[in-house]
């Protein structure tokens, strides 16, 4: 990092600039508080609008935040705890070059990267094309063959699009026929991928067997050195092929030395130890292979020269871990915003390498 921005970064994180900052956006604590409290008098508001801007100066958290996160019924063990995503994102925002980004962002492009990780065969379905021609369809049934209207069932998800949105099952007749394909196309104009299902080994299927219930795992590389943080599992509710948040999914964070969950979480906190729909155990059960969870991410860092910065998704399977996808902004989590000493820890590992 060059004298200058070392230099930009730190007048950023200073309680005199942030004070400033948000002085100069007053609309972002308005809609806060018409978003989080709209039923709050003319006092009251005053009030919030005060601390919004203080709290914002001295710790960085944002308006959302403040209000979302309850500021008011913190403790102080529990505000020093808390990393906002306002210096979470200071931190990342310093790594990741266009070009590794543009590796990740695209599906495909991650897949054919790192093809051997996925463990599953997978098929670029190409979007925006007036004609399916015979050749796509040949090389598809190819890929997949089978005979006699044989069904065969995969995932189908958009090219760039995240959390889960726009991912299906497709239970399809083999070979593939060309009014389906055209059908897919449509579906997705910006293009898709077709991958064989995951089959999850029975420790994850348990919680919630509908959805392929996933680990993420971050990683930041320095030079040859990879530090590991951040790990949480995702898992489907309600019957949900996916695992997100965005469709209802719960997250639960993970020791990181040990692999052992936590208490699962929703995205507004509430806390189960037991998976809300098929009462299996979360809390204090131990992820398996967990140490080789970790050394192959650590391997896969050190695959990407533009990429510092990934979080990397896996699945377990009776055969190893395999790669879902990957994601060159690893976001906190919610339910994970209390992790201090990891993030100090990661902050003493980008200085050291930095000096």
């Amino acid at each position: 990092m060059s004298k200058v921005s070392s230099i930009k970064r730190s007048l950023q994180s200073s309680v005199l600039y942030r004070y400033v900052s948000i002085c100069r956006h007053p609309e972002k604590i308005t809609d806060a508080i018409n978003s989080q409290r709209p039923n709050v008098d003319a006092k009251e508001r005053r009030r919030l609008e005060r601390k919004i801007r203080m709290t914002f100066a001295k710790y960085g958290w944002s308006p959302y935040e403040y209000l979302f996160e309850d500021f008011d019924k913190f403790s102080k063990a529990d505000v020093r705890d808390f990393v906002p995503f306002y210096e979470y994102i200071s931190l990342c925002s310093q790594f990741n070059d266009a070009q590794g980004l543009a590796i990740s962002e695209d599906k495909w492009v991650s897949y054919l990267f790192l093809e051997k990780y996925y463990g599953r065969k997978a098929f670029l379905l190409p979007g925006k094309v007036t004609e399916i021609k015979g050749a796509l369809i040949d090389e598809l049934n190819n890929h997949w063959p089978g005979e006699g209207n044989e069904m065969a069932k995969f995932i189908i998800k958009p090219l760039s699009l995240d959390s889960g949105i726009g991912v299906q099952i497709l239970s399809v007749p083999l070979p593939f026929d060309q009014a389906k394909v055209a059908e897919l196309v449509e579906s997705y104009p910006e293009g898709s991928i077709i991958e064989e299902v995951i089959e999850q080994a029975h420790f994850m299927a348990q919680f919630h067997p509908q959805s392929v219930n996933t680990v993420r795992i971050s990683t930041l590389r320095m030079g040859d050195d990879v530090r590991v943080f951040l790990p949480f599992a995702r898992i489907g509710r309600s019957g949900n092929i996916v695992d997100n948040t965005h469709n209802g999914g719960i997250l639960v964070p993970i020791d990181i030395n040990t692999g052992v969950l936590q208490a699962a979480s929703t995205i507004d906190y509430t806390r189960y130890p037991k998976h809300p729909d098929t009462g299996c155990q979360i809390e204090g059960v131990q992820i398996p292979m967990w140490e080789e969870a970790k050394a192959m991410v650590e391997e896969l860092a050190m695959k990407f020269d533009h990429l510092q910065l990934i979080g990397w998704d896996l699945a377990l399977t009776d055969k190893g871990w395999v790669v879902v996808e990957i994601n060159s902004s690893p976001g906190i989590p919610v339910v994970k915003r209390h992790f201090r000493s990891e993030f100090e820890s990661l902050k003493r590992f980008v200085a050291e390498h930095q000096d």
